[in-house]
Formats: structure tokens, sequence, C-alpha cells
């Protein structure tokens, strides 16, 4: 472990955590207590060599900590210093972040997205988080979702189920769903329960007017029941899904 004055050390600049994380009565709980007492867990921190003549250190974790030495205007804070590449440096950052106690769904699609746009398959992403692979698929889709169902989401307006039913469905049929619940609820629903709406939009096979088991409707992508390209396939992601046939060339 090492003290370092707390201006050398540079943020990442991509960093997704909630605002909340930030403010409220716990943060300033962290605010008093460090003013009071010190940071009394290590940042984590990874070398970025020379600035300025001075030795710099990137954050990897500990941003709430960070944040609330700053506010009680301490200098110089303990680190444990670590030669990360960026992926393990994001997979640092991201493993904190779902630590938390209060992390929302949202944050929580969005890191994981991060792990994968960084070059992590969903395997791996759900092994460093501790988390099955059937939970990690599902969950990454609430990045799709609209914003303003996004809005309703992080207001509580919505449970984490509806989201993740609404996130799978495509931009345009979100879209329709939000004008439906605001036609039926004002511009600030308060009991969203989007299972009706849902099947009117995203219509069952069981319903088709076609035989679903012809794999002459779409030649290159085969009948709606064997293809790949359907929601409920694989059942990794959307075992609970009754979808629709595909689109197809």
């Amino acid at each position: 472990m090492h003290t370092i004055p707390i201006k050398t050390i540079k943020l990442f600049p991509n960093v997704r955590s909630g605002d909340d994380a930030y403010k409220g009565k716990t943060f300033d709980g962290l605010v008093d207590s460090i003013r009071a007492n010190g940071i009394l867990q290590p940042l984590l921190v990874r070398p970025l060599g020379k600035h300025n003549g001075n030795d710099a250190y990137e954050l990897v974790s500990g941003y709430r900590r960070y944040y609330a030495a700053v506010a009680a205007a301490i200098v110089v804070v303990p680190v444990h210093v670590r030669n990360l590449d960026d992926s393990g440096a994001l997979a640092a950052r991201v493993v904190e972040n779902l630590q938390r106690e209060d992390v929302h769904p949202l944050d929580e699609a969005n890191a994981i997205e991060d792990m994968v746009t960084d070059g992590l398959a969903l395997d791996a992403v759900a092994s460093r988080l501790g988390k099955s692979l059937s939970y990690v698929t599902k969950h990454v889709t609430l990045v799709n979702l609209d914003d303003t169902l996004a809005r309703w989401f992080r207001e509580n307006r919505l449970g984490v189920g509806d989201a993740i039913k609404l996130a799978r469905l495509m931009p345009d049929i979100q879209a329709d769903i939000v004008k439906d619940i605001r036609r039926d609820q004002g511009r600030n629903p308060t009991n969203i329960h989007p299972d009706w709406l849902i099947q009117q939009h995203h219509l069952s096979l069981g319903n088709a007017e076609f035989d679903t088991k012809d794999a002459e409707l779409g030649p290159a992508a085969g009948s709606c029941k064997a293809s790949p390209k359907r929601t409920r396939n694989p059942h990794t992601h959307f075992g609970d899904a009754e979808a629709p046939c595909p689109q197809v060339p």
C-alpha cells in the first residue's frame, strides 16, 4: 500500500455509475467518516507514467471513496498500485460498481455491455461477475430499452421483469407502447403492467395465419419454428419468451 497526493489521480473518462451514488445521506455520511478518519480501504489505481514531471495514476476502483475524499478536502490518500491493461481495469471497475447494494439494473446492463464491447464473451462476463449466463444475457438487453421506458424504470414505475420484456422489442414497437401507456394513463403513469400491450404488438406464433413449420416461408432462414434467429432461440437468452416469426430477407 502507498499514499499519494489525490491531485495525481486521473479519472477514467467513460466510467458509468449512477449519479445517486454520489449524493444523499449515505454519501454525506461517507464524507463525514473520511473527514474524521481518512480512507480506511485504499483506492485501486494503475500507473500512467509521468505527468508534468510527477508520477500520475488512473483511478480503477473506489470512485465513491475518491469523490467523498475530494468533498472532505483530503489531500493524501492510500492506494494499491497495480499494473493493469485496459481490459483488466475495466473489469475491476465493473465488478466494484456491481457490488454496490443499490446498483440499478440499467447501470448493470451498461456495465455488462461495456465488458462485451471490450471484447469479452458473455460467458466470460458471467464468470467474472459471478452470475449465470442466462442472467447476464437477459439483463444486458436492458440497454435497448426506450428512453421513456428507461426513465419510468428508474422511477420504479416498471418492474425489472417487465422492463426486460419491453427491451426485447423493436424500437418502433416500444415507442408505440409508450404512446399507448400515455394515452391510457397520461405522461406520468403510476401503474404500468405492459403484458397486454406486449401481446397486442408482439404476436404469438400460435396465432399465426400461416404454417410456422413451412421452411419455404423464408428459404434463407428456414421455418419460424426452427429458425435460430427466432427470439426464443437460444433459450439462454429468452427461454421464457413466446416470440413472433423472425424477419427474413
